[in-house]
């Protein structure tokens, strides 16, 4: 089959998945608006038109040279990108990406608009810091051909939830989210934002039957993207997920006494403090049964510490599971991206996928927070002129009964704050303490030798 014929065909391919996607996903509601339709339908004919070679990015160039294009990396290369070299966390359940940007980092707008665009986002949650310091959250539950289908945003002192919060109350009503019997959460997305961070959550569905040892739950499509600042760091934390289920499973008992499964989940953690202390951490699931990674396909995914890095599905189909970079070239450390799942389909014979599939991504990126600096210190002045000493009490002989008359200590006579008794007795105190300290501390090491 020629380059020309397999990019054809994986670009049909990505045209009828999202066709299928908007005509699932898109809410009634959407239709009315005639902006967003005619943006829909001219993104789908730009990329046929691509395939066909109607279009101008993927043909040939008017010289006769092969036009300019944004490589994606592919297996055995693929990088995951970051969104945006700002300060984030990010999870994003699901995106799919035709003819995926190289360029890396791609833009940081959550609804993929300025990502190359990436066609179709859902459930990406992101809290970040923007250029001026300040900062804020947003939820993009669907969005297509960088289109916000539907969203939350919050800025600085705003909380938000999802446009469906009044399905969810009535959801409650039949089942009661605190009762033995059900719960049932469908299309969550709260975001709060405040002046130190933004915690910003979705949950697409969720369903609990019974409670404890006889309980049944799945839930499917869920992220996190949070961003604080406390104490002198900042910490960045995304996760995502695809779907989990449970049959039997109990807090209180092991979960070999009942069954778990997840599939495609990943998370990435990210602080900086401006003491010099800095840390990042990614880690992700494909597959995982009570606990426990399992190979897919075959032996493959189970070991989350190396991406692997390739993986033949069919002729024109590969997959790289847990794709991560850590404090690469994509902005400065600390940083980390980890995607659990990512699929590559029709890919050409110069490395080009038409189609990228991802799903469980997540990100995080901090830098740290300006040290405070102190005042500078104000030397003392000259001391003034002490004043005339008042007249003796009348009985006092030129000593007195009870020595030398003294005045009370002033600011700036040099008087200690506290009497070399007061000091004497702290000495005492500090001595007990670090023998108290030193005695738990053996006390701690015989214990931890004696359980080795």
């Amino acid at each position: 089959m020629s380059k020309e014929r397999r990019i054809t065909k994986g670009k049909t391919i990505g045209v009828a998945l999202v066709m299928a996607i908007v005509s699932i996903s898109i809410p009634a509601s959407a239709a009315a608006e005639g902006n967003v339709v005619d943006d829909l339908l001219k993104g789908v004919n730009d990329v046929v038109g691509g395939a066909t070679g109607g279009g101008g990015g993927g043909g040939p160039a008017a010289n006769g040279q092969d036009a300019p294009r944004d490589r994606a990396g592919s297996p055995p290369s693929y990088t995951p990108p970051l969104h945006g070299s700002n300060p984030h966390g990010q999870g994003t359940a699901a995106v799919v990406d035709l003819a995926p940007s190289n360029n890396l980092p791609l833009g940081g707008n959550p609804d993929g608009s300025d990502a190359g665009p990436e066609e179709v986002v859902l459930g990406r949650t992101r809290g970040e810091q923007d250029a001026a310091g300040n900062y804020n959250g947003h939820i993009t539950i669907l969005a297509l051909l960088g289109q916000e289908i539907v969203g939350v945003d919050t800025d600085e002192g705003e909380t938000a939830n999802s446009p469906f919060a009044g399905l969810q109350g009535g959801l409650d009503q039949i089942c009661d989210p605190n009762g033995p019997m059900c719960a049932i959460t469908l299309l969550k997305a709260d975001s709060a934002t405040t002046n130190t961070g933004s915690t910003n959550v979705f949950k697409a569905a969720d369903v609990r039957l019974g409670t404890g040892a006889s309980s049944i739950r799945a839930g499917a499509a869920g992220s996190n993207g949070n961003i604080s600042e406390s104490g002198g760091c900042q910490t960045a934390h995304g996760d995502s997920s695809v779907a989990d289920a449970s049959v039997g499973e109990d807090p209180a008992t092991p979960v070999a006494e009942g069954l778990s499964i997840s599939a495609a989940d990943s998370r990435s953690d990210s602080t900086a403090c401006s003491s010099g202390f800095q840390s990042q951490q990614n880690e992700s699931r494909v597959i995982l049964i009570n606990g426990e990674a399992v190979g897919f396909p075959d032996e493959a995914c189970v070991d989350d510490t190396q991406p692997t890095s390739a993986i033949a599905l069919l002729p024109f189909l590969a997959a790289v599971c847990h794709a991560d970079d850590s404090n690469g070239s994509q902005t400065s450390a600390p940083y980390g991206v980890r995607e659990a799942l990512s699929v590559f389909a029709a890919i050409s014979a110069m490395g080009d996928p038409a189609v990228k599939t991802t799903l469980a991504a997540s990100e995080s990126h901090v830098v740290p927070p300006a040290r405070a600096v102190p005042p500078a210190a104000v030397p003392p002045g000259p001391a003034g002129p002490r004043g005339p000493r008042g007249p003796r009490g009348p009985g006092d002989g030129p000593d007195g009964p009870g020595g030398p008359v003294t005045t009370a200590a002033q600011p700036g006579d040099g008087v200690l704050a506290f009497t070399g008794s007061e000091l004497t007795t702290l000495a005492l105190i500090g001595a007990m303490l670090i023998g108290s300290g030193l005695m738990v501390a053996g006390v701690a090491g015989r214990g931890r030798k004696a359980t080795v």
